[in-house]
């Protein structure tokens, strides 16, 4: 991998992204509110305002890993007042995951990992889903938290959202959850995809839990790397290997009562 696209994959899938933001956000409202900056016109000074608080606010939200104040709901969809509040994080989440990166790393949007079984990212704005998706009853996990449930599903499909904030992991019942409901339905011969916003990390994590609790790999090691084989792009973060390893514990625990 180019030295390029490893930087671009560290900022994507890392909390190291949630402190760039937080120190700039941090460092730009000290200087507004110290009027420490250069003479700017009173309109530009509040967008700026607005820009840096939306981004400090996030990073909090990050560290304190409260998926909530997004304001997502059960049904993938956000609520007015997040778009309000949220938009340059929606925007900006919303182009990097359609443009920026996507045509950075030229990576496909989804992949099959195992048979139904998807790993990929955010699929847009699109009326339509990929081939490889629409021909399948369609059970979807959205790993998500700042980004509106895709238009291209389908109404009546099956959906479960596990917010959470991209760089960071997802809670060891999130995993057990999702375990639970994609085997459940992968077992009535439904397919599975799971997204995150760029299907490298968030998505990853869960999908390895999934393979493991199928009996598919018994390992979660094992099963990211039967994942990395089909999707190369995948990374995991300390924090989402550290929560596979929790969950493998409770796991333990379970077959253990």
């Amino acid at each position: 991998m180019s030295r390029l696209r490893f930087f671009t994959h560290y900022l994507v899938e890392s909390a190291h992204m949630a402190k760039l933001f937080g120190l700039l956000s941090f460092g730009t409202i000290s200087a507004l509110l110290g009027r420490a900056m250069l003479p700017v016109s009173t309109v530009f000074s509040i967008v700026l305002f607005h820009l840096s608080l939306n981004f400090f606010g996030a990073t909090v939200g990050m560290f304190l890993r409260k998926p909530q104040i997004f304001g997502k709901r059960v049904d993938g969809t956000l609520r007015p007042w997040s778009y309000i509040v949220w938009y340059p994080w929606i925007l900006m989440s919303w182009l990097s995951s359609q443009h920026v990166l996507r045509k950075m790393i030229r990576y496909p949007v989804v992949s099959e990992v195992h048979e139904r079984i998807f790993v990929g990212g955010y699929l847009g704005a699109g009326k339509t889903l990929p081939s490889v998706l629409s021909k399948h009853h369609l059970c979807v996990i959205d790993v998500t938290c700042e980004l509106p449930r895709s238009r291209a599903l389908p109404h009546d499909v099956e959906y479960l959202n596990i917010a959470t904030w991209d760089g960071t992991p997802p809670t060891v019942s999130d995993i057990q959850r999702s375990v639970e409901w994609a085997i459940e339905r992968h077992k009535q011969g439904h397919a599975i995809y799971v997204h995150c916003a760029f299907g490298i990390g968030r998505s990853a994590t869960i999908a390895s839990a999934i393979i493991v609790g199928m009996g598919i790999r018994t390992t979660w090691q094992d099963a990211f790397a039967y994942i990395q084989e089909q999707r190369p792009v995948v990374r995991l973060n300390a924090g989402y290997k550290g929560a596979l390893i929790a969950w493998t514990k409770f796991r333990e625990t379970m077959n253990d009562n």
